[in-house]
């Protein structure tokens, strides 16, 4: 597995639920790069999502093991 996805796992593994946006920032890759190891990650169904309103607009995905 790419050292990536590695990251993206523990991180997700220790802050439970996270955006993109958040992954991105931390991960220090774009929110493109991350939104394809995530694409990736939930093929091989590592990886999940659900919807959160995160005050006005467009609702986010939120993206938990």
């Amino acid at each position: 597995m790419q050292k990536t996805r590695q990251g993206i796992l523990k991180l997700l593994k220790s802050n439970g639920g996270l955006a993109t946006d958040e992954l991105s920032e931390k991960l220090g890759i774009s929110a493109t790069a991350v939104r394809r190891h995530l694409g990736a990650l939930e093929e091989q169904e590592m990886v999940f999502r659900r919807k959160e309103q995160r005050g006005v607009g467009r609702p986010c995905y939120i993206y938990s093991l």
